[in-house]
């Protein structure tokens, strides 16, 4: 079935794309069509900031957590068709993805693609790690740069999980440049979450689990949670884009932030975080700000899902495999030991963010079109 529909697709690319010459024009494809986030979000706006003239598309599949209305002016917004995507494919001069470019990911000759994947430090196997017999992926045929924020990326992602040795841009994830800057206004993202500026924020950001069909069950006590910070807290918890529903209740200090459009932005804000396999746990360590790790069902996990590519106890973050372990650390942890830890993550897995990824990007992909686009259109 997938071998017929793929030909049907190539088939129809052929035909489409004749019609369509590259045009000075910049197609962001996010989490498979559905955010407006991640390091898509930031290498955009940066580019309309320093190159105003280049066409930005972002093609959308209609889903409950895509906010519609956080979409730029400047960006042309466009709800996917089959058609669309083949049209805005071929006419682009630049197509940019989070994901791995798949066999649907036609080149053109002159285009230029970026892979920014949206995990660079991570726990969880991917792609090529869990099936060695991968036969969808393409990227080291149709990508021309790759982006890392880590000498674990370099290695693992893009040589283990995606089988690509091209260029790579050893600058950071641009998703994190905000981290490094300290350049998200915390008043404006409390406003838009709708919590008072003087409360501090627990983000609780718990990846999916593959035994469950997409539905998270809590495995925290909240009410004991808060009682260990204190009046001043909320929690905020933000479920994996694959997990569809919870048991949670959210209240005034227990906070539902899932559609929230971006975690780099919570991250950025966030008083402290509490994760399990999520790799968003090692884009925080960049804060310096307390994480912990609640491996809970580690043994369930390890045995119903992926597996994991890391030990998740040597990374350098503080695990707990209980609410008893999570008050004691909550306790007894001073915050120099978060840091220290943070800085521990941070080495263990080389990570070299500069805080100037998006711009340097955007710089490449100016400088590409301008020396090779006219000589291949």
């Amino acid at each position: 079935m997938k071998k017929i529909k793929y030909l049907i697709f190539s088939f129809l690319y052929t035909i489409v794309s004749r019609f369509f010459r590259i045009k000075k024009r910049i197609l962001f494809v996010c989490f498979n069509f559905t955010q407006y986030s991640d390091s898509q979000r930031a290498i955009c706006e940066k580019m309309h900031s320093l190159y105003p003239d280049y066409e930005l598309i972002w093609l959308y599949r209609p889903n409950p957590k895509m906010q519609i209305n956080i979409f730029p002016k400047y960006v042309e917004f466009i709800q996917y068709s089959y058609f669309k995507f083949l049209k805005y494919l071929s006419s682009s001069f630049c197509v940019i993805n989070n994901f791995e470019f798949t066999r649907e990911f036609k080149k053109k000759k002159g285009q230029f693609f970026i892979q920014t994947y949206h995990g660079d430090r991570y726990f969880k196997k991917v792609l090529f790690d869990c099936d060695p017999n991968h036969k969808n992926i393409m990227d080291s045929k149709v990508v021309d740069l790759g982006i890392s924020g880590s000498t674990f990326s370099e290695e693992r992602l893009y040589k283990t999980s995606l089988h690509y040795y091209g260029r790579i841009l050893k600058d950071g994830m641009p998703r994190n440049d905000s981290l490094v800057n300290q350049s998200v206004s915390r008043d404006t993202i409390l406003d838009e979450l709708c919590i008072e500026k003087n409360k501090k924020i627990i983000l609780f950001a718990p990846t999916f689990r593959d035994s469950t069909n997409g539905f998270f069950y809590n495995y925290l006590d909240f009410e004991q949670l808060l009682s260990l910070f204190g009046d001043e807290y909320v929690i905020c918890y933000r479920l994996h884009k694959a997990s569809l529903d919870c048991d949670i209740i959210p209240s005034k200090k227990i906070i539902d932030v899932s559609n929230y459009y971006d975690i780099s932005n919570l991250l950025c804000c966030a008083d402290f975080l509490i994760t399990d396999y999520s790799s968003c746990a090692c884009d925080f360590a960049l804060t310096g700000r307390p994480v912990i790790l609640t491996l809970f069902d580690f043994d369930e996990y390890i045995a119903k899902s992926r597996g994991l590519c890391v030990d998740t106890e040597t990374v350098g973050f503080k695990c707990v495999h209980d609410m008893k372990e999570l008050a004691d650390a909550i306790k007894h942890t001073t915050a120099q030991e978060f840091k220290q830890r943070d800085l521990d993550v941070l080495q263990f897995y080389g990570t070299h963010e500069t805080g100037n990824s998006s711009q340097k990007i955007c710089e490449i992909i100016n400088e590409v079109y301008e020396r090779h686009f006219l000589k291949h259109v």
